[in-house]
């Protein structure tokens, strides 16, 4: 078993604790799904974002916790439960990858999250254009911690922002802001990282991976 499928089968094994069952079929049952749909989820490697965000609303457990294996099954002090999610619609599998093992090919998948269509849609997002990522370091503490899930926009943005970026064959998480001048400013979250400028050819032969347009991680 794949450490990401080793993953789903994790969080279909806390989803079923929250509802205090043991078997899949009962798991699908709760949620109205085919009672094959948790062993397509696991055959696939598909993280089942949407159900775990109703579940989290339904039970008031960590939305975290189900998902990403972190702390407490109970809300934190500082942790909100969303309190809606737009029912009906479908949902979309978004490719998701490991930060350091981000591949030149981002269509070479082994994990993917099911998304909600509408959500994506309505944050103006193409859901052929969107990628998930999970952030391994400290550069962007505390904006985005260790550990954290970025959602991705790779359609190509002339603006500021939030970027994950491809420099020499390492993907990296910059705020990237241009300058009046014409240079471009590379920055980290995190004050230990000192920014650097470079000019806009240098920019244009990075390449860029995507938009960082939502994230999800611990609220403190």
């Amino acid at each position: 078993m794949t450490q990401n499928k080793s993953s789903v089968h994790d969080i279909i094994d806390r989803m079923k604790s929250v509802l205090n069952v043991t078997k899949d079929v009962e798991l699908a049952g709760h949620i109205g799904g085919a009672k094959s749909q948790p062993a397509v989820w696991k055959k696939r490697g598909t993280v089942p974002l949407n159900a775990c965000v109703s579940l989290a609303i339904e039970r008031r457990v960590s939305l975290d916790w189900l998902v990403l294996g972190r702390g407490t099954r109970e809300l934190g002090a500082g942790e909100q439960v969303i309190e809606h999610v737009e029912e009906g619609g479908d949902n979309v599998d978004v490719p998701a990858f490991d930060m350091p093992g981000l591949p030149p090919n981002e269509d070479a998948a082994r994990t993917w999250w099911s998304v909600p269509r509408a959500w994506l849609v309505g944050l103006g997002v193409s859901p052929d254009d969107a990628m998930v990522m999970r952030v391994l370091g400290d550069a962007s503490f505390d904006s985005i911690g260790h550990g954290d899930i970025v959602l991705l926009d790779r359609r190509p943005r002339d603006c500021d922002g939030v970027f994950v970026l491809r420099i020499d064959n390492r993907v990296r998480i910059k705020r990237v802001q241009l300058m009046s001048d014409g240079s471009v400013r590379l920055s980290s979250d995190n004050a230990a990282y000192e920014a650097e400028y470079i000019d806009a050819a240098a920019y244009a032969a990075i390449e860029v991976i995507g938009f960082c347009f939502a994230a999800l991680g611990r609220v403190l």
